[in-house]
C-alpha cells in the first residue's frame, strides 16, 4: 500500500463502509416487517408508489430517486420477508449489497438469486 493511500484510505473499503450500513438498516426493518400480514405488505408497497409518483410529479425525478433511498433499508426488508414466506429463502447480506448497488435491477437480482439457489439445489 502507498504512502498515499494510507493516508486517504482505500477507497473500496470505504464503499463497503457504506453499503455496510444500508445493510444493517435493512436487518433493522427485519424484526418490524415479520410480523406484518400481506395485506399490509401489499398495502405499504402500494404507499411507496404513490409517494414516488407523487415526489417524481412534484419534484422531478432526483428528489424521487433521493426518496428510493430513503425506503430502500425498509422496501427491501418487506421483499425479503415476502421471498421468505412464498419461496421459503431468506436473501443474504450480500444480495443487500448488490440490490443497493444496483436499485433498478432489484426484482431481477432477487429472481437471479433465486434461480441460482434453485439450480444449486439440482446439481
Amino acid at each position: 500500500m502507498g504512502v498515499f493511500q494510507k493516508i486517504i484510505g482505500d477507497p473500496n473499503e470505504r464503499v463497503i463502509k457504506d453499503l455496510q450500513l444500508t445493510v444493517n438498516l435493512i436487518n433493522e426493518w427485519g424484526p418490524r416487517v415479520v410480523n406484518k400480514t400481506p395485506e399490509e405488505l401489499r398495502q405499504r408497497t402500494q404507499e411507496f408508489k404513490e409517494e414516488y409518483q407523487a415526489i417524481a410529479k412534484d419534484k422531478g425525478i432526483k428528489a424521487a430517486d433521493n426518496y428510493l433511498d430513503e425506503i430502500l433499508p425498509e422496501a427491501f426488508a418487506m421483499v425479503r420477508e415476502a421471498s421468505n414466506r412464498t419461496l421459503g429463502q431468506r436473501p443474504v447480506s450480500y444480495t443487500h449489497l448488490r440490490a443497493h448497488e444496483t436499485p433498478e435491477h432489484l426484482v431481477c437480482r432477487l429472481l437471479l438469486e433465486k434461480k441460482k439457489q434453485t439450480s444449486h439445489k439440482h446439481d
